[in-house]
């Protein structure tokens, strides 16, 4: 992920510690759900890739991020790709630590 303005480095920041509906103990960041956040003039693009395909919480994350950011006034619209699929591999160090807790 490669941020390149303030509006979106600050909706990356928030979007990364909204926590999992699922797992509230890990967030969207740890888990590395969030593929990236782009700038479009005055609102982002949050690209979020779920855990898996039929991910039955993925629209709560959906309205989880526009929410979030909502509150700190960022209008934000969220794509979802399943390419290339999530894996393990996205996890950061501190959610797997959480996760074996």
């Amino acid at each position: 992920m490669v941020i390149t303005s303030t509006l979106a480095a600050d909706a990356a920041r928030l979007a990364a510690e909204v926590p999992d509906p699922e797992l509230p103990h890990v967030t969207l960041g740890d888990l590395g759900v969030i593929r990236d956040v782009v700038e479009h003039g005055d609102r982002v693009e949050v690209v979020v890739t779920p855990t898996y395909t039929a991910c039955p919480a993925t629209e709560m994350i959906c309205g989880q991020l526009v929410e979030t950011l909502a509150e700190r006034h960022i209008t934000a619209e969220v794509t979802l790709t399943l390419s290339p699929p999530w894996s393990t591999d996205r996890l950061t160090d501190r959610g797997r630590e959480r996760l074996r807790q």
